[in-house]
């Protein structure tokens, strides 16, 4: 059965995200998206991860269309934006190289994949570490999510979880996007990385 979802997904991830000793949230600057004792590369995190997963909400409830690649290399609002170049020639990433930040040792590794009954354009699964400071994602630990292809070069990333209906009892699975959007240079040897703080990370092949 097709299931009607709504923002309250992501204010109960704002909820978690804040109870990691950051208090109880309260919005500041009217429609800028922080919260009190947040960095900008927090705000920009949260803000992003919310913005492409309701991109999703809105289509799979029959209420819009999926944001084009341009738009989502153009997204701001205040002090949080992507900012990202986009090709009209769609670069792809190499699958089983290994890109790499030089300055933080972060990398990401993408591998083929496909998913049956797949209408998310899935066409990899990336292995991650992102290290840049200050964001609430900063753990050395590897991770991996669904990449989602979204065109001119401009690539998104996903994760299912799996959530249960109170009222029927019944679960199901529903992507949660990643506060990252990546930018494919023309002949797939370097990426840009956009959290959602205008400022891009380089990462290039090994």
């Amino acid at each position: 059965m097709r299931q009607r979802l709504t923002l309250s997904i992501f204010f109960l991830s704002a909820l978690l995200l804040t109870s990691c000793g950051l208090g109880r949230p309260h919005i500041n600057g009217g429609d800028q998206p922080i919260m009190d004792g947040w960095t900008l590369e927090q705000a920009s995190e949260f803000w992003l991860a919310s913005v492409l997963t309701d991109d999703w909400i809105a289509v799979h409830n029959g209420e819009g269309r999926w944001m084009t690649a341009d738009e989502i290399a153009k997204l701001s609002k205040g002090h949080v934006g992507v900012d990202l170049p986009t090709y009209d020639t769609n670069p792809v990433p190499l699958m089983n190289r290994t890109y790499r930040q030089a300055s933080t040792g972060g990398y990401i590794t993408f591998r083929d994949t496909l998913l049956a009954g797949d209408t998310l354009h899935t066409f990899a699964v990336a292995e991650y570490e992102f290290r840049e400071p200050m964001y609430f994602q900063t753990d050395s630990l590897s991770t991996t999510a669904l990449v989602q292809k979204r065109g001119k070069g401009i690539l998104t990333l996903y994760a299912k979880r799996t959530v249960r209906n109170r009222e029927t009892g019944e679960s199901y699975d529903i992507p949660e996007w990643k506060s990252a959007v990546i930018s494919v240079y023309p002949g797939g040897d370097s990426l840009l990385v956009s959290r959602g703080r205008y400022a891009c990370d380089a990462y290039v092949l090994e």
